[in-house]
């Protein structure tokens, strides 16, 4: 298939890198469903500039300049020519609502968040309790569990 081959025809004549098509790709769909307009990258390049030239050649340009590890970006435009046209349709459905998608799952990480704090912290509770031996008349719960049917019979 030709998601497997190491390169990849495009529209034009021009050949290109499977890894260059999966970044059009995934440019592509965060242009399309995320209203993404600008990539932004740190190139990890070791020294050899080898990276940096080639996220050059797909049209980054150097955005900082003090950086040891350089920072770059590109029009998101650029960058989408690299996606082979069959894949786009293929990967994610065209229905799909990338930023109502990020909403939602964001909110339920909030929500997985708050709950967790609440988990984590103990419930307690002021009771009318006669206070022995200098109590306090306070009930903490120390631990939550599952009671079972067979203890709810006791």
């Amino acid at each position: 298939s030709d998601l497997l081959d190491s390169t990849v025809a495009v529209q034009s004549p021009q050949t290109i890198t499977l890894a260059e098509a999966l970044m059009g790709l995934v440019a592509s769909l965060m242009a399309r469903h995320f209203a993404v307009r600008v990539l932004d990258l740190q190139a990890m390049d070791r020294g050899s500039g080898k990276l940096v030239q080639f996220y050059a050649n797909l049209g980054f340009v150097r955005s900082s300049a003090d950086d040891e590890v350089p920072w770059m970006e590109a029009p998101v435009a650029a960058v989408t020519q690299l996606a082979p046209s069959d894949w786009l349709g293929q990967v994610i459905p065209g229905e799909f609502d990338g930023c109502r998608w990020l909403v939602e799952a964001m909110e339920k990480q909030q929500q997985m968040s708050n709950l967790k704090a609440l988990v984590r912290k103990p419930p307690a509770f002021d009771v009318a309790l006669p206070a022995a031996r200098g109590g306090t008349g306070r009930l903490e719960v120390v631990a939550l569990r599952r009671v079972t049917a067979s203890e709810k019979e006791i």
